[in-house]
Protein backbone atom coordinates (compact mmCIF):
# COMPACT_ATOMS: atom_id res chain seq x y z
CA UNK A 1 0.00 0.00 0.00
CA UNK A 2 1.46 3.34 -1.06
CA UNK A 3 1.93 6.16 1.36
CA UNK A 4 1.19 8.78 -1.31
CA UNK A 5 -2.61 8.53 -1.23
CA UNK A 6 -3.77 9.70 2.22
CA UNK A 7 -7.29 10.76 3.01
CA UNK A 8 -6.06 14.25 3.86
CA UNK A 9 -2.84 16.16 3.21
CA UNK A 10 -1.62 19.16 5.17
CA UNK A 11 0.67 21.67 3.52
CA UNK A 12 2.58 22.64 6.64
CA UNK A 13 3.52 21.26 10.05
CA UNK A 14 0.95 23.12 12.13
CA UNK A 15 -1.59 20.30 12.55
CA UNK A 16 -2.14 19.35 16.18
CA UNK A 17 -3.91 16.46 17.86
CA UNK A 18 -7.64 17.21 18.34
CA UNK A 19 -8.63 17.83 21.96
CA UNK A 20 -10.58 15.01 23.57
CA UNK A 21 -9.80 12.48 20.81
CA UNK A 22 -10.13 8.97 22.22
CA UNK A 23 -7.57 6.20 21.87
CA UNK A 24 -3.85 6.21 22.44
CA UNK A 25 -1.43 8.00 20.15
CA UNK A 26 1.99 6.40 19.61
CA UNK A 27 4.75 8.33 17.87
CA UNK A 28 7.33 6.26 15.96
CA UNK A 29 10.64 7.63 14.66
CA UNK A 30 12.53 5.48 12.15
CA UNK A 31 16.33 5.89 12.14
CA UNK A 32 18.15 4.38 9.17
CA UNK A 33 21.54 2.73 9.33
CA UNK A 34 24.89 3.47 7.75
CA UNK A 35 24.80 4.30 4.06
CA UNK A 36 23.62 6.97 1.64
CA UNK A 37 19.84 6.65 2.01
CA UNK A 38 18.02 9.59 0.40
CA UNK A 39 15.55 11.59 2.47
CA UNK A 40 12.18 9.89 2.66
CA UNK A 41 13.35 6.41 1.69
CA UNK A 42 13.27 4.96 5.20
CA UNK A 43 9.78 6.24 5.96
CA UNK A 44 8.52 5.01 2.60
CA UNK A 45 10.05 1.52 2.78
CA UNK A 46 9.68 0.76 6.49
CA UNK A 47 6.36 2.56 6.76
CA UNK A 48 4.85 0.59 3.88
CA UNK A 49 5.31 -2.65 5.81
CA UNK A 50 3.63 -1.14 8.87
CA UNK A 51 0.77 0.14 6.70
CA UNK A 52 0.24 -3.32 5.20
CA UNK A 53 0.18 -4.92 8.65
CA UNK A 54 -2.39 -2.47 10.04
CA UNK A 55 -4.44 -2.71 6.84
CA UNK A 56 -4.73 -6.48 7.36
CA UNK A 57 -5.84 -5.94 10.96
CA UNK A 58 -8.46 -3.40 9.89
CA UNK A 59 -9.78 -5.69 7.19
CA UNK A 60 -10.10 -8.60 9.61
CA UNK A 61 -12.06 -6.29 11.94
CA UNK A 62 -14.52 -5.37 9.16
CA UNK A 63 -13.13 -1.85 8.70
CA UNK A 64 -12.05 -0.12 5.47
CA UNK A 65 -8.59 -1.40 4.62
CA UNK A 66 -6.79 1.94 4.18
CA UNK A 67 -5.38 3.06 7.57
CA UNK A 68 -3.72 6.30 6.37
CA UNK A 69 -5.76 9.24 7.65
CA UNK A 70 -3.25 12.08 7.49
CA UNK A 71 0.08 13.02 5.96
CA UNK A 72 1.90 16.17 7.04
CA UNK A 73 4.68 17.73 4.95
CA UNK A 74 6.35 21.03 5.73
CA UNK A 75 7.21 23.55 3.05
CA UNK A 76 10.67 22.25 2.17
CA UNK A 77 9.56 18.60 2.45
CA UNK A 78 12.09 17.98 5.20
CA UNK A 79 9.46 16.78 7.67
CA UNK A 80 7.06 13.99 6.80
CA UNK A 81 4.51 12.50 9.20
CA UNK A 82 2.11 9.67 8.42
CA UNK A 83 -0.80 9.06 10.79
CA UNK A 84 -2.43 5.60 10.82
CA UNK A 85 -5.66 4.55 12.51
CA UNK A 86 -5.71 1.07 14.07
CA UNK A 87 -8.79 -1.06 14.76
CA UNK A 88 -10.66 -0.39 17.99
CA UNK A 89 -8.35 -0.76 20.99
CA UNK A 90 -8.72 -3.44 23.65
CA UNK A 91 -10.46 -1.04 26.06
CA UNK A 92 -13.16 -0.24 23.56
CA UNK A 93 -12.36 3.47 23.95
CA UNK A 94 -11.96 4.57 20.37
CA UNK A 95 -9.11 3.80 17.98
CA UNK A 96 -5.39 3.92 18.64
CA UNK A 97 -3.30 5.98 16.26
CA UNK A 98 0.32 5.54 15.18
CA UNK A 99 2.22 8.51 13.80
CA UNK A 100 5.28 7.56 11.75
CA UNK A 101 8.22 9.74 10.77
CA UNK A 102 11.93 9.36 10.06
CA UNK A 103 15.16 10.93 11.23
CA UNK A 104 17.25 11.01 8.07
CA UNK A 105 20.91 11.70 8.85
CA UNK A 106 22.92 10.38 5.88
CA UNK A 107 23.12 13.80 4.23
CA UNK A 108 24.54 15.30 7.43
CA UNK A 109 27.69 13.14 7.28
CA UNK A 110 30.77 13.84 5.17
CA UNK A 111 33.04 10.81 4.78
CA UNK A 112 36.55 10.98 6.26
CA UNK A 113 39.54 10.94 3.95
CA UNK A 114 41.04 7.73 2.62
CA UNK A 115 44.25 8.38 4.55
CA UNK A 116 42.39 8.75 7.83
CA UNK A 117 40.50 5.49 7.31
CA UNK A 118 43.59 3.63 6.11
CA UNK A 119 45.45 4.55 9.30
CA UNK A 120 42.48 3.67 11.53
CA UNK A 121 41.73 0.31 9.93
CA UNK A 122 45.36 -0.67 9.52
CA UNK A 123 48.08 0.55 11.93
CA UNK A 124 45.59 1.46 14.68
CA UNK A 125 44.12 -2.04 14.61
CA UNK A 126 40.40 -1.48 13.89
CA UNK A 127 40.33 -4.18 11.21
CA UNK A 128 42.02 -6.65 13.58
CA UNK A 129 39.33 -5.98 16.19
CA UNK A 130 36.52 -6.77 13.75
CA UNK A 131 38.08 -9.98 12.45
CA UNK A 132 38.95 -11.21 15.94
CA UNK A 133 35.39 -10.68 17.21
CA UNK A 134 33.66 -12.16 14.19
CA UNK A 135 35.31 -15.58 14.41
CA UNK A 136 34.14 -16.73 17.85
CA UNK A 137 30.58 -15.58 17.24
CA UNK A 138 30.36 -17.50 13.97
CA UNK A 139 31.72 -20.52 15.80
CA UNK A 140 29.01 -20.18 18.45
CA UNK A 141 26.33 -19.91 15.77
CA UNK A 142 27.60 -23.08 14.09
CA UNK A 143 27.56 -24.86 17.45
CA UNK A 144 23.93 -23.85 18.07
CA UNK A 145 22.89 -25.11 14.65
CA UNK A 146 24.64 -28.42 15.30
CA UNK A 147 22.99 -28.65 18.72
CA UNK A 148 19.57 -28.23 17.15
CA UNK A 149 20.30 -30.79 14.43
CA UNK A 150 21.62 -33.25 17.03
CA UNK A 151 18.52 -32.81 19.18
CA UNK A 152 16.23 -33.39 16.21
CA UNK A 153 18.21 -36.45 15.16
CA UNK A 154 18.04 -37.91 18.66
CA UNK A 155 14.32 -37.24 18.99
CA UNK A 156 13.56 -38.94 15.68
CA UNK A 157 15.92 -41.89 16.19
CA UNK A 158 13.74 -45.00 16.32
CA UNK A 159 16.53 -47.56 16.23
CA UNK A 160 15.56 -49.79 19.17
CA UNK A 161 18.67 -51.92 18.78
CA UNK A 162 20.86 -49.06 19.94
CA UNK A 163 21.12 -48.82 23.71
CA UNK A 164 20.65 -45.56 25.58
CA UNK A 165 24.30 -45.70 26.67
CA UNK A 166 25.43 -46.01 23.08
CA UNK A 167 23.32 -43.01 22.06
CA UNK A 168 24.77 -40.90 24.88
CA UNK A 169 28.29 -41.91 23.84
CA UNK A 170 27.56 -40.90 20.25
CA UNK A 171 26.16 -37.52 21.36
CA UNK A 172 29.17 -36.90 23.63
CA UNK A 173 31.51 -37.69 20.75
CA UNK A 174 29.74 -35.25 18.47
CA UNK A 175 29.69 -32.56 21.18
CA UNK A 176 33.39 -33.00 21.85
CA UNK A 177 34.17 -32.78 18.16
CA UNK A 178 32.09 -29.63 17.87
CA UNK A 179 33.81 -27.96 20.84
CA UNK A 180 37.19 -28.83 19.39
CA UNK A 181 36.28 -27.24 16.06
CA UNK A 182 34.95 -24.17 17.88
CA UNK A 183 38.24 -23.76 19.73
CA UNK A 184 40.22 -24.12 16.53
CA UNK A 185 37.94 -21.60 14.76
CA UNK A 186 38.31 -19.09 17.58
CA UNK A 187 42.10 -19.15 17.60
CA UNK A 188 42.22 -19.23 13.81
CA UNK A 189 40.34 -15.92 13.67
CA UNK A 190 42.54 -14.42 16.39
CA UNK A 191 45.58 -15.36 14.29
CA UNK A 192 43.83 -14.06 11.16
CA UNK A 193 43.17 -10.75 12.90
CA UNK A 194 46.84 -10.41 13.80
CA UNK A 195 47.86 -11.21 10.23
CA UNK A 196 45.25 -8.76 8.92
CA UNK A 197 46.75 -5.94 10.96
CA UNK A 198 50.28 -6.87 9.89
CA UNK A 199 49.41 -6.88 6.20
CA UNK A 200 46.73 -4.22 6.16
CA UNK A 201 49.15 -1.29 6.08
CA UNK A 202 50.91 -2.64 3.01
CA UNK A 203 47.66 -3.60 1.30
CA UNK A 204 46.13 -0.19 1.98
CA UNK A 205 49.23 1.54 0.56
CA UNK A 206 48.92 -0.56 -2.60
CA UNK A 207 45.22 0.16 -2.76
CA UNK A 208 45.90 3.88 -2.39
CA UNK A 209 48.33 3.63 -5.30
CA UNK A 210 45.60 1.93 -7.38
CA UNK A 211 43.18 4.76 -6.55
CA UNK A 212 45.76 7.30 -7.74
CA UNK A 213 46.33 5.42 -11.01
CA UNK A 214 42.59 5.19 -11.52
CA UNK A 215 42.26 8.97 -11.28
CA UNK A 216 45.19 9.60 -13.63
CA UNK A 217 44.24 6.99 -16.24
CA UNK A 218 40.43 6.65 -16.29
CA UNK A 219 40.39 4.21 -19.21
CA UNK A 220 39.46 0.58 -19.80
CA UNK A 221 38.82 -1.37 -16.57
CA UNK A 222 39.80 1.73 -14.55
CA UNK A 223 37.04 3.88 -16.06
CA UNK A 224 34.41 5.10 -13.62
CA UNK A 225 36.34 3.73 -10.63
CA UNK A 226 35.01 0.27 -11.44
CA UNK A 227 37.74 -1.45 -9.42
CA UNK A 228 37.85 0.74 -6.35
CA UNK A 229 34.23 1.83 -5.92
CA UNK A 230 33.10 -1.26 -3.91
CA UNK A 231 36.07 -1.05 -1.53
CA UNK A 232 35.71 2.72 -1.21
CA UNK A 233 32.07 2.22 -0.28
CA UNK A 234 33.00 -0.22 2.47
CA UNK A 235 35.91 1.84 3.82
CA UNK A 236 34.64 5.40 3.47
CA UNK A 237 30.88 5.03 3.71
CA UNK A 238 30.34 2.01 5.96
CA UNK A 239 33.32 2.09 8.32
CA UNK A 240 33.69 5.81 7.63
CA UNK A 241 30.27 6.58 9.11
CA UNK A 242 31.18 4.67 12.28
CA UNK A 243 34.41 6.67 12.49
CA UNK A 244 32.49 9.95 12.14
CA UNK A 245 29.89 8.99 14.76
CA UNK A 246 32.64 8.14 17.23
CA UNK A 247 35.41 10.61 16.55
CA UNK A 248 34.02 13.71 14.86
CA UNK A 249 32.15 15.73 17.52
CA UNK A 250 30.83 18.35 15.10
CA UNK A 251 29.30 15.90 12.64
CA UNK A 252 28.12 13.71 15.50
CA UNK A 253 26.20 16.68 16.93
CA UNK A 254 24.56 17.34 13.56
CA UNK A 255 23.40 13.73 13.35
CA UNK A 256 22.02 13.76 16.90
CA UNK A 257 20.18 16.97 16.11
CA UNK A 258 18.29 15.25 13.28
CA UNK A 259 16.80 12.72 15.69
CA UNK A 260 16.14 15.34 18.38
CA UNK A 261 14.22 17.50 15.89
CA UNK A 262 11.94 14.63 14.96
CA UNK A 263 11.24 13.70 18.58
CA UNK A 264 10.37 17.30 19.48
CA UNK A 265 8.24 17.74 16.36
CA UNK A 266 6.22 14.65 17.18
CA UNK A 267 5.68 15.93 20.72
CA UNK A 268 4.60 19.35 19.48
CA UNK A 269 2.36 18.34 16.58
CA UNK A 270 0.67 15.16 17.79
CA UNK A 271 1.32 15.04 21.54
CA UNK A 272 1.70 11.22 21.59
CA UNK A 273 1.05 9.19 24.74
CA UNK A 274 4.06 6.98 23.95
CA UNK A 275 7.10 7.60 21.80
CA UNK A 276 9.20 4.86 20.17
CA UNK A 277 12.47 4.96 18.24
CA UNK A 278 13.10 2.15 15.74
CA UNK A 279 16.68 2.00 14.49
CA UNK A 280 18.80 -0.22 12.24
CA UNK A 281 22.58 -0.75 12.23
CA UNK A 282 24.40 2.55 12.74
CA UNK A 283 21.06 4.16 13.47
CA UNK A 284 21.07 2.23 16.74
CA UNK A 285 24.36 3.95 17.62
CA UNK A 286 22.86 7.32 16.66
CA UNK A 287 19.79 6.63 18.81
CA UNK A 288 21.77 5.49 21.83
CA UNK A 289 24.17 8.43 21.70
CA UNK A 290 21.25 10.86 21.31
CA UNK A 291 19.01 9.44 24.04
CA UNK A 292 21.93 9.29 26.47
CA UNK A 293 22.34 13.08 26.26
CA UNK A 294 20.69 15.14 28.97
CA UNK A 295 19.19 17.42 26.30
CA UNK A 296 16.63 14.66 25.61
CA UNK A 297 15.47 14.62 29.25
CA UNK A 298 11.77 15.36 29.43
CA UNK A 299 10.97 13.86 26.03
CA UNK A 300 10.42 10.53 27.81
CA UNK A 301 10.99 8.07 24.98
CA UNK A 302 9.29 4.87 26.15
CA UNK A 303 10.51 2.31 23.61
CA UNK A 304 13.76 1.73 21.72
CA UNK A 305 13.77 -1.05 19.11
CA UNK A 306 17.10 -1.87 17.45
CA UNK A 307 17.69 -4.21 14.51
CA UNK A 308 21.21 -5.37 13.65
CA UNK A 309 22.62 -2.72 15.98
CA UNK A 310 26.02 -1.24 15.21
CA UNK A 311 26.90 -0.46 18.83
CA UNK A 312 28.91 -3.66 19.38
CA UNK A 313 30.88 -2.95 16.21
CA UNK A 314 31.49 0.66 17.27
CA UNK A 315 32.84 -0.50 20.64
CA UNK A 316 35.17 -2.96 18.91
CA UNK A 317 36.46 -0.33 16.49
CA UNK A 318 36.89 2.27 19.22
CA UNK A 319 38.76 -0.23 21.37
CA UNK A 320 41.41 -0.84 18.71
CA UNK A 321 44.02 1.36 20.40
CA UNK A 322 42.31 2.18 23.71
CA UNK A 323 40.88 -1.00 25.18
CA UNK A 324 37.15 -1.58 25.65
CA UNK A 325 36.75 0.09 29.06
CA UNK A 326 38.57 3.26 28.11
CA UNK A 327 36.87 3.38 24.69
CA UNK A 328 33.41 3.19 26.26
CA UNK A 329 34.28 6.04 28.61
CA UNK A 330 35.88 8.30 26.02
CA UNK A 331 33.20 7.92 23.35
CA UNK A 332 30.14 7.91 25.62
CA UNK A 333 29.28 4.24 25.16
CA UNK A 334 28.84 3.41 28.85
CA UNK A 335 25.90 5.67 29.75
CA UNK A 336 22.53 4.57 31.07
CA UNK A 337 19.39 5.83 29.34
CA UNK A 338 17.11 5.68 32.39
CA UNK A 339 18.39 9.00 33.77
CA UNK A 340 16.78 10.76 30.81
CA UNK A 341 14.05 8.24 29.96
CA UNK A 342 13.02 6.37 33.12
CA UNK A 343 10.30 4.30 31.41
CA UNK A 344 12.35 3.23 28.39
CA UNK A 345 12.16 -0.44 27.36
CA UNK A 346 14.86 -1.54 24.91
CA UNK A 347 14.12 -4.46 22.56
CA UNK A 348 17.10 -5.55 20.47
CA UNK A 349 17.06 -8.10 17.65
CA UNK A 350 20.12 -9.56 15.94
CA UNK A 351 20.28 -12.15 13.16
CA UNK A 352 22.34 -15.31 13.54
CA UNK A 353 24.91 -14.40 10.88
CA UNK A 354 24.82 -10.59 11.07
CA UNK A 355 28.46 -9.44 11.38
CA UNK A 356 27.58 -5.99 12.75
CA UNK A 357 26.23 -6.99 16.19
CA UNK A 358 28.00 -10.40 16.14
CA UNK A 359 25.85 -11.55 19.05
CA UNK A 360 23.75 -10.04 21.81
CA UNK A 361 23.94 -6.38 22.76
CA UNK A 362 26.96 -5.71 24.97
CA UNK A 363 25.65 -3.03 27.34
CA UNK A 364 25.41 -2.44 31.08
CA UNK A 365 22.47 -4.11 32.83
CA UNK A 366 20.88 -0.83 33.92
CA UNK A 367 21.04 0.84 30.50
CA UNK A 368 17.22 0.79 30.29
CA UNK A 369 14.23 -0.03 32.45
CA UNK A 370 14.15 -3.34 30.57
CA UNK A 371 16.60 -4.72 28.02
CA UNK A 372 15.87 -7.77 25.89
CA UNK A 373 18.49 -8.73 23.28
CA UNK A 374 17.06 -11.52 21.17
CA UNK A 375 18.55 -13.74 18.43
CA UNK A 376 16.45 -14.22 15.29
CA UNK A 377 16.87 -16.06 11.98
CA UNK A 378 17.05 -14.12 8.72
CA UNK A 379 18.91 -15.63 5.75
CA UNK A 380 21.64 -17.53 7.64
CA UNK A 381 24.11 -15.58 5.50
CA UNK A 382 26.93 -13.21 6.46
CA UNK A 383 26.39 -11.37 3.17
CA UNK A 384 22.65 -10.73 3.49
CA UNK A 385 21.57 -11.11 7.15
CA UNK A 386 22.34 -7.49 8.04
CA UNK A 387 20.06 -5.98 5.43
CA UNK A 388 17.05 -8.30 5.71
CA UNK A 389 15.37 -7.54 9.04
Amino acid sequence: MALKTPSRVAGNATVSRPCGESGRHVGVVFVHGIGSQPKGQTLREWGSHVVDLIADLRESAGMPRDPVILIVNDDDDDLALVELELPQNTNGQGHDHWVLTEASWASAVASPSFGTMAEWLGPRGALRQVVTRLGPELGRQAARIEDKALAQHTASDKDTTRTAGAKRAMEASRTGEREFRFGVTKWAFVALGTVAQAWSSLLLVLYGFLRTIERILPIGPLKGKALTRPIDSLMLDWFGDVYVLLMDPVQQARVRDRLMQRIKELRTIFQPDDLAVVAHSGGALVSYMTLSRSITRGENVTRLITLGEGINLAIDLAAADLGRKEARKRYGLNASLVDNHPNLVWSDFFATHDPAPSGSLDMRDDVAKELDSRRIVNRLSIASDHGTY
